[in-house]
């Protein structure tokens, strides 16, 4: 139906709804293919909502770190609670088991808040297939991005401590 200057209503999502429906799919969709800011930010709110009440399981849903990943890149005032989310969401799943690639990208962003984001997040899942992506953010330009990279790295690298090769953590 047309309105009285000949164009359709606008439709907004009913992004609460959606939460509550713990619509995942959806609001990922959501977030790929809305124009609207407003909309993209509804929909990464939902997000971060059902991934902080989700009890975290040992496996990822992938669809769900897919789109915290989208809010973390986009939203610095959901930065925070989007890490947080994904780190709950994760803290059950061995090594991260597959999450690291989606977090990759973040590490590539010219923002150093939404890396230092990413390297929280992959120190928190613990993998040593982690180290080579932050092995080079060593010598980024930022030294908060440096000094949390060479932190993240203490944490995953085993070193030597003796002749008969123990291993202890940093």
């Amino acid at each position: 139906m047309n309105d009285k200057h000949g164009k359709l209503p606008e439709f907004k999502p009913d992004f609460d709804q959606l939460e509550k429906d713990g619509a995942i799919e959806e609001l990922v969709e959501a977030l790929r293919i809305c124009k609207r800011n407003d909309w993209r930010k509804g929909a990464s709110q939902a997000l971060v909502k059902i991934a902080s009440k989700k009890p975290p399981t040992d496996t990822a849903d992938y669809t769900l770190v897919q789109g915290l990943v989208q809010a973390i890149k986009d939203y610095s005032s959901l930065r925070a609670q989007a890490v947080d989310a994904l780190r709950h969401h994760l803290s059950k799943v061995p090594s991260g088991a597959g999450a690291i690639p989606r977090i990759a990208p973040l590490l590539e962003s010219p923002r150093s808040k939404v890396q230092i984001a990413a390297i929280e997040v992959l120190e928190q899942i613990g993998d040593v297939k982690a180290e080579p992506l932050l092995t080079p953010l060593l010598t980024d330009k930022d030294g908060k991005v440096r000094e949390r990279a060479s932190k993240a790295l203490q944490k995953l690298r085993p070193r030597k401590t003796s002749k008969n090769q123990r291993t202890a953590y940093f």
